[in-house]
């Protein structure tokens, strides 16, 4: 295992990614500024969208049992899929790739100067 690390952290440092994140350090100033609306409206539909899934999975089930037809559960499981992915990457977006970005590059940079 520690090989295979130590070979994935060799891959990315050469890779220009890599090189990038061992020459700058971690800026974190996006953390320190007071986050726009957008970002909770985001957390909230990621939320959401969890707990979309689990009651659609919950009562799709329970309406299939009692109905008997297992295919009322099918079909809805697949648009319930598809709507639930469609606010999940809605939050993401709202929420902002700027703070994944930092925390990315923070912990690739973390794991290069470990195992590099």
């Amino acid at each position: 295992m520690a090989a295979m690390t130590q070979r994935l952290a060799g891959w990315l440092a050469r890779t220009k990614y890599g090189r990038k994140v061992m020459a700058a350090q971690a800026d974190f100033s996006a953390f320190r500024r007071r986050p726009p609306l957008s970002l909770y409206a985001g957390l909230a539909l990621i939320a959401a969208s969890y707990l979309m899934g689990w009651a659609a999975l919950i009562l799709g089930g329970y309406l299939a049992v009692e109905g008997k037809q297992p295919l009322l559960l099918v079909l809805g499981a697949a648009g319930v899929f598809v709507l639930v992915h469609l606010v999940f990457v809605a939050g993401v977006w709202l929420a902002g790739a700027n703070y994944a970005a930092v925390l990315l590059h923070w912990a690739a940079r973390k794991f290069l100067l470990r195992y590099a």
